[in-house]
């Protein structure tokens, strides 16, 4: 669908002496955000076969401003292609970079996710692996863990709940 329409554009833009040349950007810049570097040279190449068919056949844009040199028809396309198509890729190699680090990020979240609990599991085991009460209280004074010595030593008759929902020391 979008091959269709950005070649309607082309053909359009390129079949007209308007110099309207800079209403094929848009989609291109837009087919280099969404589909990366791959779509970019789709898009471009597209681009440029029809703009080549279209300069060489005598119309387009560019024919008006050197009606009887036709070297410098192209010598304009070449010029506008490589504007269009160094500008769409830098911007699709952007776009790809930015992909491949959300998901390289979404990735680390997820091993340091693993990783926390793994650790959050070795601290309960080594806790009640202690012999002696031990109680962690965070900077507002509230129950964070309890080892199971203390759980049955001096708190004795506090429920596991009320120590693990924070509620402040007494």
């Amino acid at each position: 669908m979008l091959a269709v329409v950005l070649a309607a554009a082309v053909y359009w833009v390129f079949s007209s002496s308007l110099s309207l040349v800079y209403l094929t950007v848009l989609p291109l810049l837009w087919v280099g955000m969404r589909f990366g570097l791959f779509g970019m040279a789709l898009a471009v190449m597209l681009l440029m076969a029809m703009a080549w068919n279209r300069t060489l056949a005598g119309v387009g844009p560019y024919v008006p401003y050197a009606p009887y040199a036709p070297e410098h028809h192209i010598l304009l396309m070449q010029l506008y292609l490589m504007a269009v198509s160094v500008c769409g890729m830098l911007l699709a190699a952007v776009a790809t970079q930015h992909r491949q680090d959300q998901r390289a990020l979404q990735r680390a979240r997820i091993e340091l996710e693993i990783a926390h609990s793994e650790l959050e599991q070795r601290l309960c085991t080594l806790l009640d692996a202690i012999p002696d009460e031990v109680r962690l209280i965070d900077v507002q004074g509230r129950y964070l863990m309890l080892n199971r010595a203390a759980q049955t030593g001096g708190c004795a008759g506090w429920p596991l709940r009320f120590i693990q929902s924070g509620h402040p020391v007494l």
